[in-house]
């Protein structure tokens, strides 16, 4: 994932959009980023407050998507944990994946390591995964 985000050209006002469940090091590598940039490009960050069913978050997300929409600010890659790390939750990821990509580039999954990781079909979801030049 470090590769993958340090190796992206951000335009000016493009966001990076990242759960608030983030792995320490991957919320480094965006403020990275982010301080790199001179605060041309920006985070984006969803509150996960746990317990919550899958249907909550799924819904939550979706509505946070679409108030925080903006053409001038286009979310340009969204992290979305599979297997958070602190607590250690598994997201239906299935469901939350399609929701950015119809507004970002890029979406990217980020699972703790495991068995959860391990069992994964990425084959079910691989149409609502996009990537850009």
């Amino acid at each position: 994932m470090n590769a993958i985000f340090r190796s992206m050209i951000f335009a000016p006002g493009e966001r990076i959009l990242h759960f608030s469940t983030v792995f320490g090091a991957m919320r480094k590598v965006i403020q990275y980023i982010v301080d790199r940039s001179k605060g041309l490009v920006t985070t984006l960050e969803f509150n996960v407050t746990y317990p919550i069913t899958n249907d909550d978050l799924v819904e939550s997300f979706a509505n946070f998507l679409n108030d925080n929409e903006r053409s001038d600010a286009p979310i340009r890659i969204a992290l979305i944990d599979h297997i958070s790390s602190l607590p250690g939750v598994v997201n239906p990821i299935q469901r939350l994946i399609p929701l950015p990509s119809c507004n970002c580039s890029n979406v990217c999954q980020k699972g703790a390591p495991g068995y959860y990781s391990s069992i994964f079909n990425f084959s079910r979801i691989q149409t609502a995964i996009k990537f850009s030049k």
